[in-house]
């Protein structure tokens, strides 16, 4: 036999797929364990895209989670800010009225009238 002839036949001998080791194989043998092999490989594959697309559900259920924390940060600072503003407010008008007391006072007295906007009051003679 030539080199050719020899690769050849070795180069066939491993193209060949082996269903089985050994023994006696019939035809319709053949065919089921051929079938049982397909359906092992194509439930392996379903197996892989279901675990998968849980993966992917579980990092969408992940994401969901932190934009609902970060949600609850701005809103808790809202109602803080709200919060704050609303005392400041509530100082604002305890200094007002602590001034226009004042002002009044001094008007009694006779310096003269008052004048002004806001918190901001000043004595105008």
């Amino acid at each position: 036999m030539t080199l050719r002839a020899v690769e050849q036949k070795a180069a066939k001998a491993r193209a060949r797929k082996s269903l089985q080791k050994g023994g006696q194989l019939y035809a319709s043998d053949a065919r089921k364990m051929r079938e049982e092999k397909e359906a092992k490989l194509q439930a392996k594959a379903d197996a892989r895209a279901a675990r998968e697309s849980d993966q992917v559900v579980k990092q969408l259920q992940v994401q969901a989670r932190k934009i609902e924390i970060e949600e609850r940060k701005v809103e808790r600072k809202r109602v803080a800010e709200r919060k704050r503003v609303a005392e400041r407010k509530k100082e604002g008008l305890k200094l007002l009225r602590y001034q226009v007391r004042l002002a009044a006072r001094v008007g009694v007295q006779g310096c003269g009238e008052l004048s002004g906007v806001g918190a901001k009051f000043s004595v105008v003679e």
